[in-house]
């Protein structure tokens, strides 16, 4: 085991023990985090899955294609270095503005221990800015930009790029859309937190999509793209409150822990108001008048 690998796996049980929680609950946790951001890089497969090994503490992402049913026909290692700083940047940072927000809500004497809480987010999420800074120094992301402005002046294109717009457009729109639609069929009335974090995922592409084939195909795509941002606004801020959920779980004890015990509460109720409110936004979304287009 690397020396590496070792404190990481000291640092998760440390942060169980703070938090209360085991090691293999944080362990998902972490694994749901780090698919979120490795579908963010701008080469990731559409489908993967992040294993943690709860010995070595060695991460791995496996790219994976599916067939039409669901089923895993490829599997492949597509684990980049370092990838879950982003991630956990950009969490910490949420997260620390969804408590300041919290505040009116509570009594007055809670808020000095709200502020408290979301200071320690904010500085969190600045130590992991700084670390995300200096891997911005390394060889490896400059090779990375430097191969990123190389495809952007030599794509690399298949043969659809020898059909006309009016044509390729439409049916890559199209695939976006089933992959969204085939998504929402398959939840269960009691999905889990990150099912709905993969329907928000998919609605995204499925909104660029419409964006990017918006001046090919006329007035209707916008109005697409404009639902499914609001199908992905609603399920972003349902994520975004599950994961404050699960860190106001752990804030401590003594009086943080009554605070974070009603932050926790308010977070769970627009939890709720958003697995409500999600379905309906979908059937805005799921009008045959609004992908004519992808015909």
């Amino acid at each position: 085991m690397s020396k590496n690998n070792f404190e990481f796996l000291e640092a998760l049980q440390t942060i169980a023990r703070e938090k209360g929680i085991t090691v293999d609950v944080l362990l998902d946790a972490l694994a749901n985090a780090l698919v979120a951001a490795y579908k963010r890089l701008p080469e990731a497969a559409e489908e993967a899955v992040v294993t943690v090994d709860p010995e070595s503490g060695e991460i791995k992402v496996y790219g994976q294609e599916l067939d039409e049913d669901g089923n895993v026909t490829r599997e492949w290692d597509d684990t980049p270095e370092d990838f879950g700083r982003i991630a956990a940047q950009t969490a910490k940072q949420v997260m620390s503005q969804r408590l300041r927000d919290r505040t009116t809500a509570l009594a007055a004497d809670d808020g000095p221990i709200v502020a408290e809480l979301a200071d320690e987010l904010q500085a969190e999420s600045e130590e992991a800015r700084a670390r995300l800074v200096l891997d911005m120094r390394t060889d490896r992301y400059i090779d990375l930009i430097e191969r990123l402005v190389e495809a952007s002046r030599a794509p690399a294109l298949t043969m659809q790029a020898d059909q006309p717009a009016a044509t390729a457009m439409p049916a890559l729109a199209r695939r976006d859309w089933k992959r969204l639609s085939r998504g929402v069929r398959r939840l269960s009335e009691s999905a889990a937190d990150a099912d709905l974090h993969r329907i928000r995922i998919l609605a995204k592409r499925a909104r660029y999509a419409a964006e990017a084939a918006a001046p090919i195909v006329g007035k209707t795509a916008p109005l697409f793209a404009e639902a499914a941002a609001a199908l992905q606004d609603v399920l972003g801020d349902h994520q975004d409150s599950a994961t404050a959920q699960r860190w106001l779980r752990g804030a401590g004890s003594g009086p943080r822990a009554f605070v974070a015990g009603e932050l926790c509460a308010l977070e769970r109720e627009m939890a709720a108001h958003d697995r409500a409110e999600w379905s309906k936004v979908w059937k805005k979304l799921d009008r045959k008048r609004l992908r004519r287009w992808m015909i």
